[in-house]
């Protein structure tokens, strides 16, 4: 599957799978949607094409079921559209101008649906991009060189405001070609001699890791290699090379075997716009 076609979707290609995976029928998406039927049947078989494989099977004339890359891409949707909502919404208070802020995985999986439909609905405003992991937003919010910030965690500063935009999970992801490409659940000693591609001090993915690992009392085997990579996406572009194996996204996991390890809970998390409370920003300017 091209994933960096996928990534490319524009924001009535996610509304349309947001909408599918709600009513499950062509012809009740179109009328949702405002649109004709043929158009929603041409912007399945686009996203089909993007994707190199089906994600939606017919049972009948009109309704059918998403197959499990469609139900993938259904959850990467509603990620998606959350953010998406979200920043439109704290952008309104800025002005003509914009500094976004983007840690890794909003990075990859936010951020060209989010374009697209600020410079859509927004044509007059001017958009900078800064990203970095998510201590680093949150600083460069703190000193007032990025307006709004998207990262994976609230913001830990009280100056700050944190407004909860959607929900993610973090998965186990190893390579296909040694792992297989079906969904395995194993036992944490099962990885000794495998490399962890871990992420760089910082990384909301790495502290929301380590703390469920720390308070489920499961740990790595000690003889395990560890190898500090920075960004999820060459984080996921090591996995899919078999460097080893990683923490990341569900979002970002599209082709890679996602590893369940025995006793460890579901990895849930927010991502959280942040920006300063309105009483800084005002104090910033006197």
């Amino acid at each position: 599957m091209d994933t960096d076609r996928l990534d490319g979707l524009d924001i009535e290609s996610f509304r349309l799978i947001r909408v599918l995976g709600e009513v499950r029928h062509f012809r009740k998406a179109a009328g949702r949607l405002g649109v004709s039927q043929s158009a929603v049947t041409q912007k399945i078989n686009r996203i089909e094409e993007a994707a190199g494989a089906s994600v939606w099977v017919r049972r009948g004339r009109n309704d059918g079921a998403f197959t499990p890359l469609g139900s993938r891409l259904c959850r990467l949707a509603e990620v998606v559209l959350d953010a998406v909502d979200g920043f439109i919404d704290e952008t309104r208070a800025i002005g003509n101008r914009v500094v976004l802020g983007v840690s890794s995985t909003p990075l990859r999986v936010v951020l060209p649906a989010l374009l697209l439909e600020l410079e859509s609905g927004h044509p007059d405003l001017e958009i900078a991009i800064v990203s970095g992991n998510s201590a680093l937003i949150e600083r460069k919010v703190l000193d007032g060189d990025v307006d709004i910030g998207l990262i994976g965690r609230a913001a830990r500063d009280p100056s700050l405001i944190s407004e909860r935009v959607t929900r993610d999970r973090i998965v186990l992801a190893a390579s296909p070609q040694k792992w297989g490409r079906r969904r395995r659940r194993i036992r944490i000693e099962e990885l000794s001699s495998e490399s962890l591609l871990w992420r760089e001090d910082g990384s909301a993915t790495q502290d929301r890791v380590r703390l469920a690992m720390s308070e489920q009392g499961i740990g790595f085997p000690r003889d395990m290699r560890c190898i500090d990579l920075s960004g999820a996406q060459s984080l996921a572009e090591s996995i899919r090379d078999g460097v080893g194996i990683g923490f990341i996204s569900e979002s970002v996991a599209t082709g890679l075997v996602v590893l369940q390890i025995r006793g460890l809970s579901p990895l849930l998390r927010n991502l959280y716009a942040i920006a300063l409370r309105k009483t800084d920003r005002v104090q910033e300017g006197v």
